[in-house]
């Protein structure tokens, strides 16, 4: 989970991604968080939750930095679930990904997201082809899951099994084109990354 800005929001996903999760889901929460205060730390401490934090003064997405954070996770996971800054997450959030995931156990998921504001899509896949920049645009998935050929980093559930032939979508190669160059490594190894359907919550711009 990413973090930078308000203390509030980053708390309540926290406690959210605790009460909100699937039964079954037994998770360990790194959190990336920029320019944290020790009060905000303290309130973070006082969850009394496994919550392991990993601060910064620059960039959050930053290749050095996600590659610290990949090493340290669990080596026995099922899955990476990479959660942006910004995001009020709806209250079956978590029980959507679950349920595709299960539909989908080797497919990378990508979280759709509505602006607060206008409630339009302003967040999740793209479609599109070829890798020159803004060669781009986002499109929905309406009833069913829809293959993309790029993505933003809000929601992202990478399954064991794709990141052992994929890696994570964490470098600067990676990056280019809204992980263009990650989702046509995917391709050509059978993986599919798909845009899973209804808005998971809304983004604060």
């Amino acid at each position: 989970m990413f973090a930078k800005g308000s203390r509030e929001l980053t708390v309540a996903n926290l406690k959210q991604v605790f009460t909100m999760k699937p039964e079954h889901w037994q998770i360990d929460v790194h959190l990336v968080i920029e320019n944290a205060n020790e009060t905000t730390l303290k309130v973070i401490e006082s969850l009394g939750q496994n919550i392991s934090i990993t601060e910064t003064k620059g960039n959050l997405y930053g290749s050095r930095l996600l590659k610290k954070v990949v090493g340290d996770l669990p080596k026995n996971g099922d899955a990476v679930l990479w959660l942006g800054a910004s995001i009020s997450f709806n209250s079956d959030a978590y029980i959507q990904v679950a349920s595709f995931h299960k539909q989908y156990p080797s497919a990378v998921l990508i979280g759709q997201f509505q602006d607060e504001a206008t409630s339009q899509i302003s967040a999740g896949g793209y479609g599109g082809s070829g890798f020159v920049l803004g060669n781009k645009s986002r499109i929905q998935a309406q009833t069913l899951p829809v293959g993309v050929t790029g993505f933003d980093t809000n929601l992202v559930f990478v399954p064991t099994s794709a990141a052992e032939k994929l890696g994570q979508p964490t470098t600067w190669a990676k990056k280019i084109n809204k992980y263009g160059l990650y989702v046509a490594g995917a391709k050509r190894k059978g993986i599919r990354c798909l845009a899973i359907p209804e808005f998971l919550g809304s983004f604060h711009h």
